[in-house]
């Protein structure tokens, strides 16, 4: 715990007695409540101190008592508190806890009491209420934390404007909450979490706009949470919010954007309009948004729609947003049925290119996690991505598109990553983007880069599952076990029960020594991916590492009726063979893996997924040379 207060050189100067007195008052506050609550003084220096406890929760019950007597007594002090390891020499205290400490302290506000992320999960259900400020960049602090202000009665809890320090934010950040349905028809609850999210993808493709992912801000749907709070967690200046009342052909589209640190108003407007002219609604909220923000467009940009209407045929639109609203879900059951709806669409103008994308996603997803035949899966993904070249090929989902084509089923590299940087360009929020660059640089055993990668789809989508399951097994994938046990933990708080990062974590856990989580979530594994071959990939290797070779070959059986019975081939075969450190069958799975066009194989090499004998095996390490991948 670190103090300090506010102001004493500047009294010194103006009035040395007065400053004495006012010290005087602190120390003896601040040594009765140390006493109080077992703390050691390690130091002072000034009109500072650093001290430590044996109890993160008589840490912040000294501070707190600490910060009310010192109010009373007219003394402004901040106060910032850490939890970690610290060490001792001739010279005194330090570590990078105590380095911690010392920025969080630096953040305070007088009369405040500021915590680390880490703190605030020891001291939860004691007593001890707080808010959460954000994330913050701290000096010779490789991440960003998240602060919290302790909020009990007494204590200063500041917005997070009158927070000095280097934010972790850009200039322009702003969080699309999703409209709320106000109409009785349930169709209508799809289109209004359709008109959001186009609303979102237009506005991140706005220059120096940073736009909040859709898995992030649809965490708080139907939630009545205070904006303030709501922008804390996704660390943004400005929220959009609204709704929609949609009656037979009239719609009326209610949108206020919000100043995050106090909650005014910056504007509002009501749109009454047939639902033909859904798509210049949009426009308008995006270019009113767009100037509210200061953005410089030009004249030109001005007269120019911001938003294209993306078809002439709205029952295209209204199946396209079901589709969407059905994928969104993530849910396995809507899988199949928003792939109808997408076809509905794409056939009804086949000139819309957003269904073509979109089913090139759901296509490719299906193959990689052995719901439909690889040969299948690739031809139908084909077929869409080329297809979605032909109407637009500077869209960029069309873009994205081809990347996937390019990396996960021709391997072709240079092609793949050309997309990926042209579809970027055109939309630097696209945070699927961004994960297939990730995987990219995975690929390549660029784990700088993977990481840098990682950390912008975090701060684009700080709390959906999507980026923290992705970025949780990116970290596992390099073997960082700590890192990816943390983004999983901090994306379950948000989305708890969610099977990707709860399966990241359990095996994060494994792979550090501990197999005892994994084998109580193995029964919840078992009900949802007794028949899918992504979950059966997982059962296997845990047996395996944990000595059950014969359940793993259970495993190795089932999966291999499954591609007989589905005429395909499949990674998770490969993967449960390579546990096994069955050399020559991995071997030969492997080479009909790539021969069959499945690149999730490639993703294991050198992770910890597969067993070191394997990653060093020559016949594995011949075949990435015929690939052109790094050893």
């Amino acid at each position: 715990m670190f103090t300090d207060m506010v102001g004493y050189t500047a009294l010194m100067q103006k009035n040395e007695t007065m400053a004495r007195q006012q010290r005087n008052k602190n120390m003896q506050v601040f040594e009765n409540c140390l006493r109080k609550y077992q703390g050691k003084l390690l130091q002072y220096y000034g009109d500072g101190t650093l001290s430590i406890f044996n109890s993160a929760v008589n840490a912040v019950q000294s501070a707190v008592e600490m910060q009310t007597l010192c109010r009373q007594e007219k003394v402004d002090l901040r106060i910032g508190i850490h939890s970690g390891d610290v060490m001792f020499d001739d010279t005194g205290v330090y570590g990078n806890s105590v380095n911690v400490a010392s920025r969080i302290e630096s953040l305070a506000v007088p009369g405040s009491i500021f915590i680390s992320e880490k703190l605030f999960s020891e001291i939860s259900n004691q007593g001890i209420d707080a808010r959460l400020l954000g994330y913050f960049e701290l000096k010779n602090v490789q991440q960003p934390m998240q602060v919290y202000a302790i909020s009990n009665p007494g204590i200063v809890v500041p917005s997070r404007d009158d927070v000095k320090g280097k934010v972790k934010q850009t200039l322009n950040s702003i969080a699309v909450l999703p409209f709320a349905s106000l109409s009785s028809d349930p169709e209508n609850e799809f289109f209004c979490d359709g008109i959001t999210e186009e609303l979102l993808n237009v506005l991140a493709k706005i220059e120096g706009l940073q736009v909040t992912s859709r898995t992030s801000s649809f965490t708080f749907k139907g939630k009545t949470e205070d904006i303030r709070e709501i922008a804390a967690k996704l660390n943004v200046q400005k929220v959009l919010e609204g709704s929609v009342r949609k009656a037979g052909n009239k719609v009326r589209i209610t949108a206020q954007l919000i100043n995050a640190a106090d909650g005014y108003h910056i504007w509002s407007e009501t749109y009454d309009r047939s639902i033909e002219d859904i798509f210049a609604v949009q426009d308008d909220i995006s270019r009113e948004i767009a100037n509210k923000f200061r953005l410089n467009l030009s004249e030109e940009e001005h007269k120019k729609e911001i938003v294209k209407a993306p078809t002439e045929n709205l029952e295209a639109y209204r199946k396209y947003l079901q589709g969407m609203y059905l994928m969104n879900t993530q849910l396995p059951e809507n899988v199949e049925p928003s792939i109808n709806c997408l076809e509905e669409a794409a056939a009804m103008d086949p000139s819309f290119v957003a269904p073509h994308c979109y089913l090139c996603f759901q296509y490719y997803f299906m193959g990689y996690s052995g719901m439909m035949p690889l040969k299948q899966a690739y031809a139908l993904s084909s077929a869409s991505q080329k297809r979605a070249m032909e109407i637009d090929p500077q869209n960029d989902q069309a873009l994205l598109a081809s990347s996937i084509i390019n990396i996960a089923y021709e391997f072709n590299w240079p092609a793949g990553k050309k997309f990926l940087e042209q579809s970027l360009e055109k939309n630097p929020n696209n945070l699927f983007a961004l994960m297939m660059l990730c995987w990219y640089h995975a690929i390549f055993l660029e784990y700088d880069k993977a990481i840098e990668v990682a950390e912008k789809m975090l701060q684009l989508d700080p709390v959906g599952s999507f980026a923290g399951g992705s970025v949780a097994e990116m970290y596992l994938t390099f073997g960082n076990f700590d890192q990816a046990i943390k983004v999983a933990n901090e994306t379950l708080k948000f989305n708890p029960g969610n099977p990707y990062p709860q399966s990241i974590r359990e095996m994060a856990i494994g792979f550090s020594g501990n197999w005892e989580p994994m084998s109580l979530y193995l029964e919840k594994m078992k009900q949802m991916y007794e028949e899918v071959p992504l979950g059966l990939g997982i059962m296997g290797v845990f047996y395996c590492r944990t000595g059950e070779k014969e359940k793993a070959r259970v495993v190795l059986e089932k999966l291999l009726e499954i591609e007989k019975q589905m005429d395909t081939v499949l990674d998770q075969v490969a993967l449960v063979y390579a546990n096994l450190l069955d050399f020559e069958n991995f071997e030969k799975q492997f080479r009909k893996c790539i021969d069959n066009k499945s690149q999730g194989v490639i993703f294991w090499y050198k992770s910890p997924m597969l067993p070191e004998e394997i990653s060093n095996y020559e016949g594995l390490r011949r075949i990435r040379r015929e690939l052109q991948l790094p050893l």
